[in-house]
């Protein structure tokens, strides 16, 4: 898991400031079948249940990943923001 996450080396950036969540858990995420965003956030990287704020600070950061990585429409996009 962290080797293949290293690999993708364009998306280091953290998700929020202050946790260790990366863009790339999440592109790993959606290769491994996440489909939502409430999935990555709750069961995938857990910052749901460690600080509410933080994860709906991580919401359009993570919805324009999965938006790339599933080739979501904006509709789709937005109603997976509204959804998390």
């Amino acid at each position: 898991l962290a080797l293949n996450i290293c690999e993708l080396s364009t998306h280091h950036k953290l998700l929020v400031p202050d946790f260790p969540y990366l863009e790339a858990e999440v592109v790993y995420a959606c290769r491994e079948y996440a489909c939502t965003i409430e999935d990555v956030l709750s069961r995938r990287t857990r910052l749901a249940f460690l600080n509410k704020n933080a994860a709906l600070q991580a919401i359009a950061a993570v919805g324009d990943i999965m938006q790339q990585e599933l080739g979501w429409s904006p509709q789709v996009k937005q109603m997976q923001m509204e959804a998390a």
